[in-house]
């Protein structure tokens, strides 16, 4: 199972989405009431989200709000969903929102680089004050995998190595808490 898993990420990460697309279908398809038909309905709705194809996004997250109402996952999902409503250039050009949002002070700015990645990345956000901070990655199914950050911290510039090396190919969430804010990001570990 986890061959197919890892061949509709690799389609997908080499630009062929209707592959990738075709072999989730399968997945749905051939393992109802699985925990595969659920990660093969998450990857749909990524892929479209991904592929800025929203009304196909929306389909597909509407299914698994459906089957899957209370999934800490699926609220995950939706949230990335509202925010691409909310805020188009947020996971659009992530680099240039994160300078659009320090200057103007209204986010903690949030990114990581490089993403995809293999297998270590840089979590790099700015705290506007001192604040308490949690810095936690989770997967499709809203499973904690790793706590980077559990600490008071000082106003400025923070950057946080994250090591998956660990960790299966496919997307991850990671989740920046403060006292005043809450930002959730994707991040896509490519093996």
């Amino acid at each position: 199972m986890s061959t197919v898993r890892l061949l509709a990420n690799a389609f997908a990460a080499d630009g062929e989405p209707s592959a990738a697309i075709s072999i989730n279908d399968l997945l749905i398809r051939n393992f109802a009431g699985t925990v595969h038909e659920k990660n093969g309905r998450m990857n749909l709705f990524f892929l479209y989200l991904n592929g800025k194809q929203y009304h196909l996004a929306q389909e597909a997250l509407a299914q698994l709000k459906g089957k899957y109402p209370n999934d800490e996952a699926v609220q995950l999902a939706s949230w990335l969903m509202y925010l691409e409503g909310q805020a188009p250039l947020m996971l659009r050009s992530e680099q240039a929102t994160a300078e659009t949002e320090i200057r103007s002070g209204a986010r903690i700015a949030l990114v990581n680089y490089p993403n995809p990645f293999n297998p270590t990345t840089i979590i790099r956000y700015e705290l506007p004050t001192a604040t308490y901070v949690t810095l936690k990655v989770y997967n499709l199914l809203g499973q904690e995998m790793a706590t980077l950050v559990d600490a008071y911290q000082d106003a400025g510039v923070k950057s946080v190595p994250f090591d998956a090396a660990h960790l299966a190919s496919g997307v991850y969430f990671y989740r920046l808490v403060t006292d005043r804010a809450v930002q959730v990001k994707k991040m896509l570990v490519a093996k």
